[in-house]
C-alpha cells in the first residue's frame, strides 16, 4: 500500500494493525542502502504482538524522492518523514518523545560482480543470497536514480548529526549490534550509545555474537525478542 503524508510526499508502506485495542506501536526504518523488504523476516514474528509498519523511504525502493536537491534526502527531513508516518496512523506520540552500468544488458555479469562486492560486508560472516543479490540488480536496474539517493543520503553527513544529536535523546534505547559487523564497528554504534548515557539519557546496548549486519535477516528472532523485552520495560518505567 501507500501511505500519503503530511510532508506532501507519499510512500511505499505494509502496515500491519490490529485494529482493536492498544498494542505497541513498531516502526521500521531500513537503512542506505534498503528497502521494507529487508524487514520480511521480522514483521510475521512481531505483527502478533505490536501495531507496525515498514515503508520505503523517500527515494528508495518504491518511494520516489521529493526533488532532485541532496538536502532532500538530509536526515532531518528524513526524520520529518517519519514522524509524518505516525502521523498517517495516528500514532503521533511514538515518534515524537552505478545505475548505467546496473541498467546494460550487456554487462550482467560485471553488473553482479560489482554489486556482489557491495553488499559483501553488509552480509558478513553469511554469503549473499543469490536471490536478494538477483533482486537488488532488478530494482537498481529499473530505477538507477537510487543509486543517486544513496550518494545524497551520504553526502548530508548523517553519522556526524546523529553524533550532535544523540545527547538529546531521552527515549528509551535499545542499540542491538553484531559482534561481527563488518560495515559498522561495535565501537562506532557504542559511542552513540555512550554519548547517551553520559548526557543523562536511557540506553541499552546489546551484543549479539557471530552476528555480522543484517541482523533482521540473519537472527530476526533474537531481534524480535530483545525489542519485545524493550518495549515490556519501557511499559512498565
Amino acid at each position: 500500500m501507500r501511505l500519503s503524508l503530511s510532508t506532501g510526499i507519499d510512500v511505499a508502506a505494509q502496515v500491519c494493525v490490529a485494529g482493536v485495542g492498544t498494542r505497541p506501536k513498531c516502526l521500521l526504518l531500513h537503512g542506505n542502502p534498503g528497502a521494507l523488504g529487508d524487514f520480511r523476516q521480522l514483521v510475521p514474528l512481531l505483527s502478533s504482538t505490536v501495531d507496525l509498519v515498514a515503508i520505503d523511504l523517500p527515494g528508495f525502493g518504491q518511494s520516489a524522492r521529493p526533488d532532485a536537491n541532496p538536502e532532500a534526502l538530509g536526515l532531518e527531513r528524513l526524520a520529518d518523514h517519519a514522524t509524518a508516518v505516525a502521523d498517517a496512523l495516528a500514532w503521533e506520540t511514538v515518534v515524537r518523545g552505478a545505475g548505467a552500468v546496473l541498467r546494460a544488458r550487456r554487462l550482467p555479469a560485471l553488473s553482479r560482480w560489482v554489486l556482489g562486492r557491495v553488499m559483501r560486508d553488509m552480509f558478513l560472516p553469511e554469503p549473499v543470497p543469490s536471490d536478494r543479490l538477483a533482486s537488488e540488480l532488478s530494482l537498481f536496474a529499473e530505477r538507477p536514480e537510487i543509486l543517486v539517493a544513496m550518494v545524497h543520503v551520504a553526502l548530508g553527513k548523517p553519522c556526524e548529526k546523529l553524533r550532535e544529536t544523540a545527547p538529546h535523546i531521552r527515549c528509551p534505547t535499545l542499540f542491538l549490534h553484531g559482534a561481527l559487523d563488518a560495515l559498522v564497528p561495535v565501537d562506532r554504534a557504542r559511542s552513540i550509545h555512550d554519548l547517551i548515557v553520559n548526557a543523562g539519557g536511557r540506553s541499552r546496548f546489546e551484543i549479539l555474537p557471530g552476528a555480522g549486519h543484517m541482523l533482521a535477516e540473519h537472527r530476526p528472532n533474537e531481534v524480535v525478542a530483545q525489542i519485545l523485552e524493550h518495549v515490556s520495560r519501557g511499559q512498565a518505567a
